[in-house]
This record gives structure tokens, C-alpha cells and sequence, in this order.
């Protein structure tokens, strides 16, 4: 019995053996980064600063921004403050806020290039997207655990991988019964083409010269030593070299500890090289190489060294604009089989992002406005104006087609009847 017990013990007993590379992710969390083969990127968004800041930033974004609902026509007047759908929305699961909802589906398109999207009633059944039972709750699946199923090129289906503490069983889901969004793929029809693995190189090479910069740091910023000898050392005393070499490096953040070596023993210290000395350079280039990928300006992540105010007022007016806007654009065509599944038959629901809504773009509605006054006070109609400019006026004034100038300006032909011309002055003027 007891040696059954002991057996048992040391089944149970964490095992302290060497680290190993099958689980590098484990070993990069407990600081064990010096795996074999080198440093190792196994999950961008976790371990490279800039994949997370730009992946960050334009979900934090696009949650911020203001979801709507009009009813009978896209972005009408008649807008939705309650009901059934508004509420779906603002709590699309009980352990989803609408903040993380988006922010969760933003990151998936972002990172896997694929998202997909079930309608749950209240028992967490799985709906048709085609049916009439309006849903309860929606819920995001990990992309990594959902793989297509195809036969005589047409879709089947979707076989889900769950695991134990996932909120939904492993089971087959038909393509009625998904939301299948992707980022467009020339390559693949049924899969999605993420910006990060575009960016992944440009990562893997940020995240080394992280790794180079920390290693110097923790080293006190010595690049290590060379002990050369013209002797082969027995064991025991390359052994006993080693261990010193050891012990002066202990101490991270103290001066170096004295060695002292015997038989001939020389130390040569190696240099760093150029290129070693210019991987902060480098970390720059990488970090505008990322945010390139995704298309977020470096002011939107606090990077101000180079720009000024009005310089960082345009990157974000751009950022709005050329990257958030098209992004919600396709994610209000995706939605819209939800929004027809939770408004019923007999309703036309439109969800939409206000974009318009964000102090940016505000701010340059009012800079359109003051433009479209001068164009308006030359006489052209405000209907132009409003389709030239962007003003976003609604097309039924009684107005609109109509030209005014203003009561302070005359004709010339008006205040000056009869012109002559004088020869000698050269000048226009007018009998009396």
C-alpha cells in the first residue's frame, strides 16, 4: 500500500525537468525565453507591443463608436431607442458587454482574418439564420477551434472543437446556423487573409531584437566573454571555469564580480557589431512596418516625436476615415442576417456604425460647412452643396434647388447705366 501511494505522489508531483519547446507559450509566460532554436514568436498579440497596440486600437474604436438602428431605411430619421434588437445589442451575451463583443469580433478579423457569429435562444440552442425565432443571445467562436467542411466544392458545414470550459459543446453546424465573416483572400475562398500574418515577419524580428535588448540589459550590458586556452581543460576544471563565468553574472543590475583564471588562461571579450548596435533603429523601422500592415498612424499610439498638433488631428481624421469607417461598413453588411432574424417579419431593421457621431469627424463636418458657405453665398443651390460638400442635409428642403446672393451685392450694369471712356484719364466713368 505504500508503495502504491508513493507511486502515486510522484505521478501527481510537478516535475522539474529542463525546459522544453513543446509548450513555448508556457515557458514564455514563466520568463523562460531562451528556448532551443532561439527566440521564438508563438502568439503576436502577446508578446509583440506594437501587434497589440495597432489591434487595440481599432477595436477600442470601433466599440466606441456609437451601434444604431433605423427603421425602414438605412440611416433614416426614424431611429430605434428601444426594443428588442436594442437590447440584443447592448448586451449580446451575459458574459459579453457590447464593448467586449466588438472588441473580441474586431480582434478576430484582425488576427485570424475569420469570425464567426451564432444566434442563441435562452436555452443556448443554436438558431437558423433563416428561420423565424428571434435570438436571445450571440455568441463569437474561437476561429482556431471551428474547421470548414466541404464536399463537391460546396459547403456542408462547420465542425466546432470545443473544449471543456468553452461556452458552447463541440458539435457540426450548419452553414444556415453561421455567421461566417473574413477579411477578403485571393488565395482561399473559404478562409480569411488576417493583416498580423502579413505583419508577422516585421513581429518576429521586433520581438528578437526585444529579446537582444533584454538580454544586454540583464547581462549589464556585456555581450558576454571568451575564455581561449592553448590546452584542452580536463572536465572538472572547464567545469570550474564555467561555474565562475556563471557567478559573475549572477547579479543582475551589481558590478561584475572579479575572476580569477590560472594555466594560461586568456579573456577576450567580443565586440558588438554594427548591426547589433542599431537594432533600436531597427525596432523603429519594425513598429511603423506593423502599423503600416494595419493601417493605424503611430500618433494614434502616442508616438508624437515627429508631429505636431494639427499633424496628429489629421493622422486621426485619417485613421477615422480610411480605417474605421470602411471596417464598420463591412460589418454592417455582415450583420444584416442577424438584424433580419431579431426584428421579425413584417420589420426592416438597419444596424449602423454613426461614424459621423465622433468628435473627428465633427469637427471636419464643421470645417465642410464653413467651405459649402462661401459655394452657397456665390449663388449655388443648396442641394449641390449638400451632395458636392457632405454635408449629410436631408434632400426635402423646400429650399434646396433655389439660388441666393446676397441683398448687399449689385449688378455693375445696375449702378453704372451709360459708361463712357475718358482718353486722357483712361478710366471708366458715367455721364451726369
Amino acid at each position: 500500500m505504500r508503495n502504491w501511494l508513493k507511486a502515486v505522489r510522484q505521478a501527481w508531483q510537478p516535475k522539474t525537468t529542463r525546459k522544453s519547446a513543446g509548450d513555448p507559450v508556457r515557458n514564455w509566460l514563466n520568463s523562460d525565453d531562451d528556448l532551443p532554436g532561439g527566440v521564438t514568436l508563438v502568439n503576436g498579440y502577446q508578446q509583440s507591443a506594437w501587434v497589440y497596440a495597432c489591434v487595440q486600437a481599432i477595436a477600442e474604436q470601433v466599440a466606441l463608436t456609437p451601434f444604431r438602428f433605423s427603421l425602414g431605411e438605412k440611416k433614416g430619421e426614424q431611429i430605434l431607442e428601444r426594443g428588442p434588437v436594442v437590447d440584443l445589442f447592448n448586451r449580446p451575451h451575459p458574459h459579453l458587454s457590447r464593448f467586449e463583443f466588438w472588441e473580441l469580433l474586431i480582434a478576430h478579423l484582425l488576427l485570424r482574418g475569420r469570425a464567426f457569429l451564432v444566434a442563441l435562444d435562452s436555452e443556448d440552442h443554436i438558431l437558423r439564420l433563416d428561420g423565424a425565432e428571434a435570438p436571445s443571445r450571440l455568441l463569437l467562436l474561437d476561429p482556431d477551434r471551428v474547421q470548414r467542411i466541404c464536399s463537391a466544392h460546396e459547403l456542408q458545414g462547420w465542425r466546432y472543437h470545443g473544449h471543456p470550459n468553452a461556452p458552447l459543446a463541440s458539435q457540426v453546424l450548419l452553414p444556415e446556423e453561421v455567421l461566417f465573416i473574413r477579411q477578403p483572400n485571393p488565395f482561399d475562398f473559404w478562409d480569411g487573409l488576417s493583416p498580423y500574418s502579413v505583419a508577422l515577419l516585421a513581429a518576429q524580428s521586433d520581438y528578437a531584437a526585444a529579446q537582444f535588448m533584454k538580454g544586454l540589459m540583464v547581462n549589464n550590458a556585456d555581450s558576454g566573454l571568451i575564455i581561449t586556452t592553448e590546452a584542452q581543460l580536463p572536465d572538472d576544471q572547464r567545469e570550474q571555469v564555467l561555474s565562475a563565468l556563471r557567478a559573475r553574472k549572477r547579479r543582475v543590475g551589481l558590478a561584475d564580480q572579479p575572476l580569477v583564471l590560472w594555466n594560461n588562461l586568456k579573456v577576450q571579450k567580443p565586440t558588438v557589431s554594427t548591426a547589433d548596435l542599431e537594432f533600436l533603429a531597427n525596432r523603429k523601422f519594425n513598429r511603423l512596418e506593423i502599423c503600416a500592415v494595419f493601417r493605424v498612424p503611430q500618433e494614434i499610439l502616442g508616438f508624437t516625436e515627429d508631429a505636431n498638433r494639427s499633424v496628429s488631428d489629421s493622422a486621426r481624421l485619417n485613421f477615422i476615415e480610411n480605417r474605421i469607417a470602411p471596417l464598420c461598413r463591412r460589418i454592417e453588411v455582415a450583420l444584416e442576417p442577424i438584424l433580419r432574424l431579431a426584428a421579425g417579419r413584417g420589420q426592416e431593421i438597419y444596424g449602423f456604425f454613426d461614424v459621423d457621431s465622433l468628435p473627428v469627424m465633427q469637427q471636419a463636418r464643421r470645417e465642410r460647412f464653413n467651405a459649402a458657405r462661401g459655394a452657397f453665398e456665390m449663388g449655388v443651390p443648396l442641394a449641390i452643396c449638400n451632395q458636392v460638400f457632405d454635408l449629410g442635409l436631408p434632400g426635402n428642403l423646400i429650399h434646396a434647388e433655389r439660388s441666393y446672393l446676397p441683398t448687399t451685392m449689385q449688378e455693375v450694369t445696375a449702378s453704372v447705366p451709360n459708361p463712357t471712356r475718358n482718353p486722357n484719364l483712361n478710366l471708366l466713368t458715367t455721364d451726369h
